[in-house]
């Protein structure tokens, strides 16, 4: 005998099977690696504007052919530094500040090497550098070195370099750190 249809319909639903937890926890996985993709765009998209704009910038107003790296900088105030080679393969250094942009060739300035060497010269192993990179300091291009002591544990400093002619500008102790 065949039960009636209002039997039917109140039967208890069937279990899932396995096969359909897999696919339910697949496409739950694969949601969450297109949100997380999407989300990592997004919070980048207004750098990545910003950079293709400073780009923009070093090739319509600084001359650039090809673009080796654009750094943002804060210091003093912001900045987008870009640093590039022109149709002779000279490399130039173009700091793009709010009022315009200043352009150095850095053949008649402080090379990045030379900023390390000189900095090595004057404080030898007692400090290892954590980074170096172009700067804008008291008006005018440098270099910025960020380092950190070997014999104080902790202690960090950043000191600035002229671009111009590689005089030491400023150290700046970083607070938080020790000054043993």
């Amino acid at each position: 005998m065949r039960a009636s249809r209002r039997t039917e319909h109140n039967r208890a639903p069937r279990a899932m099977t396995a096969g359909k937890w897999v696919f339910v926890i697949v496409c739950f996985i694969v949601f969450l690696i297109v949100s997380f993709v999407v989300y990592i765009r997004s919070s980048e998209s207004e750098y990545r504007k910003d950079e293709r704009t400073a780009i923009r910038i070093a090739r319509e107003q600084g001359g650039l052919k090809k673009i080796d790296e654009a750094l943002p900088y804060t210091w003093e105030e912001s900045m987008w530094i870009v640093r590039g080679e022109d149709e002779r393969d000279q490399i130039w250094y173009v700091w793009e500040r709010k009022d315009g942009i200043v352009k150095k060739l850095e053949s008649e300035g402080l090379s990045e090497q030379q900023a390390k060497q000189r900095f090595s010269d004057e404080y030898g192993g007692d400090v290892s550098p954590v980074r170096i990179i172009p700067a804008w300091f008291d008006g005018q291009p440098a270099w910025e070195v960020r380092y950190e002591s070997r014999t104080q544990a902790g202690h960090q400093a950043i000191d600035f370099y002229s671009f111009e002619n590689g005089a030491k500008l400023k150290t700046y102790e970083l607070p938080g750190t020790s000054n043993d």
